[in-house]
């Protein structure tokens, strides 16, 4: 009796807490789901939003099914405009969708918004803090800045010979499987070509993980943390000792950028004295997580195009695309295809003077981008609402996602939006409606935070392209119980779909919430495998 009369205050005070969080919770909720009354958005359910209507569409996809292309998929499904809201909530972050270029212009270009904080949670926690794609204010112009010079149009160039040598090498090894007519993962094979191209640019190295295995390339595909922490750091402190060992000047590669303005800013520019140990903690942190940030976002994005681009220029409905293209390349390189490295090598320019394969490129990433963007408004930001069609839509309290895919998809933007049109992007279109808005074409997005990597994936799919097209036929092979999405939405009748690789495989509520959030990473698109034959 005595332990209930103690206990009686403890339980009327938790009682009364509860009544309280229960009465704030629901006057939260009224208000929330109130402010989608006057929204476009979907039909509205107070108590489900439009998660129930999320589900469902999830159900008629495949289970990897990517977020860019469902959504689109609702937004289609139910008429929306090109900007209307998804209330997730309190299951997750709600959407404003944005398939529109010039709403688009307004959030990234006009009045650039700070990128979305699932930014940080997601790639933050593969790259590590204070990466140039994470980073908000003073510390990204001045990441920005440091790494602008190595991907510059101007220094790319000068590697256009080590492209080459990479490309070659990836061409060598189609080329044996063309000879034993097996069937071959493209994007696996891709993926080692960029990273090899992706390692000389950032780490100045050969990691030569095409023709041998490599650890660094092994555990970025597993995404095995703490293994690549240290293996960068390893090779950071190596780069260190060679500099100064040498008293050599260091070229553009990141690393060498990191190392020297670390050394103007700590050491003195002229200090040859300090061991390759000398290397503070700070420094060691940014540069190494921005080096990561490189390698993962220089390799995956460019492999999944060029897989892409050979799936779509073996489809039937494109043999006419893949005729032009050779005739390109037989106009600039010369009728024999074995000739294009030595024309390459001889002068690296005419890599950029093929308007018809940089058609093909873009008309590849316009319908399967590899990847988008969120935003979000904050206090005292001068960007609170964006105008469409005369109509003022708030964005306050949402995730913004600029869906390069959505807009990829809009028929009053691209006719004949799901063919693959290269005159869309050539200068003088044989109809002038195939010219795109000037702001639709975004898959690196626009604006001060476009992605730096543009110049170094359009040329590196180029050169794929360039030294494939007329050497090799290419037979998609998938098997016949592959999955298969609706047939807008891939190749392949449907079973080349984009995917969300990094979702997590568990129960379906954490799976749900995971993958609604990967498409902030660089999706794996998931050509499963190509015939080729010569």
């Amino acid at each position: 009796m005595l332990v209930s009369n103690y206990n009686a205050p403890l339980l009327a005070a938790l009682a009364l807490s509860f009544v309280g969080w229960a009465v704030s919770f629901s006057i939260k909720w009224r208000r929330h789901r109130a402010k989608y009354k006057h929204l476009p958005c979907p039909p509205h359910d107070f108590w489900w939003g439009h998660l129930k209507i999320v589900g469902m569409a999830k159900q008629e996809m495949p289970p990897d099914f990517h977020y860019h292309a469902l959504f689109y998929h609702i937004g289609a499904k139910y008429n929306m405009p090109p900007v209307f809201y998804l209330d997730l909530w309190p299951v997750s972050n709600s959407f404003m969708m944005v398939h529109d270029p010039e709403v688009a212009s307004q959030i990234t270009q006009a009045k650039s918004l700070p990128k979305h904080p699932i930014n940080e949670h997601v790639l933050g926690a593969m790259t590590g803090s204070r990466s140039v794609v994470t980073a908000e204010g003073p510390e990204w112009k001045f990441l920005r800045s440091i790494l602008n010079p190595g991907f510059s149009s101007q220094y790319l160039s000068t590697l256009i010979p080590v492209l080459v040598r990479h490309g070659v090498i990836f061409k060598d090894r189609i080329s044996q499987f063309a000879s034993s007519g097996e069937v071959f993962p493209v994007q696996r094979l891709a993926m080692s070509l960029t990273f090899d191209v992706i390692g000389e640019v950032v780490l100045g190295v050969d990691l030569n993980s095409q023709r041998q295995s490599n650890k660094l390339a092994k555990h970025f595909a597993k995404a095995v943390e703490c293994q690549q922490d240290l293996l960068i750091e390893q090779m950071i402190r190596a780069r260190h000792a060679e500099t100064k060992s040498t008293n050599a000047p260091g070229t553009k590669a990141a690393v060498d950028i990191f190392l020297q303005a670390y050394r103007d800013e700590k050491l003195g520019a002229s200090s040859t004295t300090k061991s390759a140990d000398d290397l503070d903690p700070e420094f060691m942190l940014i540069a190494r997580n921005n080096i990561k940030t490189l390698l993962l976002g220089g390799h995956d994005t460019t492999s999944s195009t060029i897989a892409y681009a050979m799936a779509l220029l073996s489809e039937p409905e494109n043999a006419d695309s893949l005729r032009r293209l050779r005739a390109e390349h037989d106009a600039v390189f010369g009728p024999d295809a074995s000739q294009a490295v030595e024309a390459l090598l001889a002068d690296p320019r005419l890599l950029n003077n093929l308007p018809l394969t940089t058609a093909a490129v873009k008309e590849t990433m316009r319908l399967f981008p590899p990847g988008s963007t969120t935003r979000t408004t904050v206090p005292n930001h001068p960007l609170q609402t964006v105008t469409l069609n005369n109509q003022t839509l708030p964005l306050e309290g949402q995730q913004i996602w600029i869906s390069h895919y959505g807009i990829g998809q809009r028929g009053d933007l691209w006719p004949q939006p799901r063919k693959f049109i290269l005159d869309r992007f050539l200068p003088n279109p044989y109809d002038a409606k195939l010219t795109p808005h000037r702001d639709a074409w975004r898959p690196f997005e626009k604006g001060p935070r476009g992605c730096l990597g543009l110049e170094l994936a359009m040329m590196e799919v180029r050169l794929v392209l360039v030294l494939l097209c007329r050497e090799f036929d290419f037979e998609i092979a998938y098997p016949e119980d592959a999955p298969r999405a609706p047939l807008e939405h891939g190749v392949a009748g449907g079973r080349g779909y984009q995917i969300v690789e990094f979702a997590a495989k568990r129960t379906f509520s954490f799976e749900f919430l995971r993958a609604l959030y990967q498409f902030q990473l660089a999706p794996i698109d998931e050509i499963l495998s190509l015939k080729v034959q010569r």
